[in-house]
């Protein structure tokens, strides 16, 4: 099924097409046990997630993944310079 991200994000959204918004809300906080990222964009503007920005655990997991995603990016020119390489 690949990543609990990505598998939380796209079941999620399934559900909440099948207006199911408690089921769909639980796969989406799916998001936030996976070490890896989900991809911002379809987080951010998938239309299946429209009718739910409004919705503290829509916005906990959103900024979960944009808190991680700065977090990643302070690292960066670290992690490059250790490698040797320039920005």
């Amino acid at each position: 099924w690949g990543a609990v991200a990505w598998v939380g994000l796209m079941h999620g959204c399934n559900l909440a097409v099948l207006q199911r918004p408690q089921e769909a809300l639980g796969q989406l906080q799916r998001i936030t046990q996976d070490s890896k990222l989900t991809r911002a964009p379809a987080l951010h503007d998938l239309w299946c997630w429209r009718d739910y920005q409004q919705d503290p655990t829509y916005q906990s997991v959103v900024r979960d993944q944009d808190e991680r995603r700065a977090a990643l990016r302070e690292r960066l020119p670290a992690t490059l310079a250790e490698f040797g390489v320039g920005l």
